[in-house]
């Protein structure tokens, strides 16, 4: 495989090497590649929203929330079992564990305690007052206490 100078690989052959490995995963757990492209794109894509430093901290809360199924998925594969029968019991070669809140807030740059008071605010609150966290006129902290 050619590359583009200092062993930098093309646009071209980074997605060539993605389709290759999307469509590997896919045989492997028995799904579509469109899917495993679908969800690896829109991690992609909220991971890159994160990135920018003037995120309220709802919004960030919010997009980290929204990365939520995927990271579960992600878990879910890590439970995988190694033995069947009546008590199947966890792969010793499993991959480290997955704390998914924690994950989520370490993506949100936030304690999980504050990712799941934005949580319940996202559950329960009205639209008006998500506005209002959205735009930043009001805090988590603030909002959850007098709530």
């Amino acid at each position: 495989m050619k590359t583009k100078g200092h062993g930098q690989k093309t646009a071209y052959q980074n997605d060539t090497q993605n389709v290759e490995t999307a469509d590997a995963l896919a045989k492997e757990h028995g799904v579509s590649p469109a899917t495993i492209k679908r969800d690896g794109a829109k991690a992609w894509i909220i991971r890159n929203q994160l990135g920018r430093r003037n995120l309220p901290p709802y919004q960030r809360a919010e997009l980290a929330l929204a990365l939520e199924p995927l990271i579960a998925k992600k878990a879910k594969e890590n439970l995988k079992t190694s033995t069947g029968g009546t008590n199947p019991q966890p792969s010793q070669n499993s991959v480290k564990p997955v704390d998914r809140q924690k994950e989520l807030a370490k993506l949100a740059q936030m304690s999980h305690d504050t990712l799941h008071k934005a949580k319940v605010i996202k559950e329960k609150a009205d639209e008006p007052t998500k506005a209002k966290l959205r735009a930043g006129e009001t805090g988590i902290f603030s909002f959850h206490r007098n709530a």
